[in-house]
């Protein structure tokens, strides 16, 4: 057998990976060893060190502190107070999401110094793909973890489309880009949450991410030179706000409760959808609204009486491929990145961003259960909420005639 020459160049580049995935490796044991891991939280040392860290940083410390009693499958979740709630929409549209969320579930358990609730709002086959990954393959954690699926139909989203004469179909999303525009009704008992995509890792502990929502005004100036602040309900990447195609939904902190009372559906999106009559079709006399669900965000963005409640997100929490990370991979650069976004797949992308996303889908969740026989060992807890078509479109018709989400029943 003939042996494989390497030339210098092969050498280097082999050094350097081997390097990386090291450094990676004791990271990760630093970040997830019992002196860091929930329940042990230290309010003056801050959380554990993220697993990138640049020079300058603004990142501040988290200030959740987590109870050290994990709830019972009865004890309803403390949404925004001692939970870092994560909403991913997984169904089994354009590419298997399920499959290809590996990385940010693996990424958030691994880094994240709060206890964590992931909810996903799929299809029933994807739904049993989730349980079977929580309870079989995990079962327990290091820390407490609690799972909702939401199984929604598609029926309930093209009502809500038909009600703004909207196009669920014309962005490549399809029907669960849609459903992102349902959120804040479909899980109705939460007040806010994280929403991301299931290509995307953290970098970073989560519980920073949700320190964003203390972040907190908008102020706008007005014609008297007086400020108005007001709080924003939605808080996502605003490349360059001046495009629908630069504002992306990827990453949003929804406060789904003020979205709610402040009738963002339908009133808020009836009138930005208005001030954009050229993306009405001739033949279907629906708003084609470009990039999907984003250019409706953007409608309501660009919307005098919407400016006021989209904020922006950190360019370090969506460092995307479509864009090359912005650069924050470069061995030159001094910028902070939290979160990688493995998007836009048929651009060239830096190695060692691609060498994060083999890491963590081969990273095995076995490696997360906690000790049976020491304080580190909390069941995870697995709800499985029906298909809820009736009360959905209930709710979204009477949204709709009453235009008072006071005169409906979310329930």
């Amino acid at each position: 057998m003939s042996e494989r020459k390497w030339n210098g160049e092969q050498r280097l580049l082999a050094v350097q990976k081997l390097v990386f995935f090291i450094g990676l490796i004791v990271n990760v044991i630093l970040i997830v060893s019992p002196e860091t891991t929930f329940p042990i939280y230290n309010n003056k040392t801050g959380p554990p060190p993220a697993a990138i860290q640049r020079k300058n940083s603004t990142t501040t410390s988290a200030s959740i502190s987590p109870s050290p009693i994990p709830p019972s499958s009865s004890q309803p979740i403390e949404s925004g107070k001692k939970w870092v709630t994560i909403i991913i929409v997984c169904g089994n549209g354009e590419t298997y999401a399920v499959k290809e969320m590996k990385p940010l579930l693996t990424s958030a358990i691994l880094l994240s110094s709060a206890p964590l609730h992931f909810v996903f709002v799929t299809d029933q086959g994807s739904s049993n793909r989730i349980r079977k990954i929580f309870q079989n393959e995990l079962g327990y954690s290091k820390k407490p973890i609690k799972v909702d699926t939401w199984i929604l139909s598609e029926s309930s989203v093209n009502t809500f489309a038909s009600l703004l004469d909207y196009n669920p179909l014309e962005h490549h999303s399809g029907i669960w880009g849609t459903s992102k525009l349902m959120l804040p009704w479909i899980v109705k008992d939460m007040d806010k949450a994280i929403m991301m995509d299931s290509d995307m890792l953290f970098l970073d502990d989560p519980a920073r991410l949700w320190n964003e929502f203390a972040n907190g005004h908008n102020s706008s100036t007005s014609s008297n030179n007086t400020t108005n602040t007001t709080e924003w309900m939605y808080k996502m990447p605003l490349h360059n706000p001046a495009a629908p195609f630069s504002i992306c939904s990827c990453i949003m902190l929804v406060k789904l409760d003020q979205i709610r009372r402040s009738n963002t559906f339908p009133t808020l999106m009836e009138e930005a959808l208005a001030t954009q009559p050229d993306w009405k079709g001739e033949e279907n006399h629906l708003y084609n609204a470009p990039n999907g669900d984003q250019g409706l965000y953007w409608a309501m963005l660009a919307n005098e009486n919407g400016s006021r409640i989209i904020a922006p997100l950190p360019e370090q929490w969506n460092a995307d491929r479509c864009n090359n990370y912005f650069g924050v991979l470069l061995p030159t650069s001094e910028k902070a990145v939290s979160v990688l976004h493995n998007n836009c797949k048929e651009h060239r992308s830096y190695g060692s961003a691609h060498d994060y996303f083999i890491f963590y889908e081969k990273y095995r969740w076995h490696w997360l259960k906690g000790d049976s026989g020491s304080q580190h060992y909390y069941k995870v807890d697995v709800t499985v909420h029906p298909k809820e078509t009736e009360r959905l479109q209930n709710l979204f018709q009477c949204l709709k005639e009453k235009r008072d989400f006071t005169l409906c029943k979310l329930s």
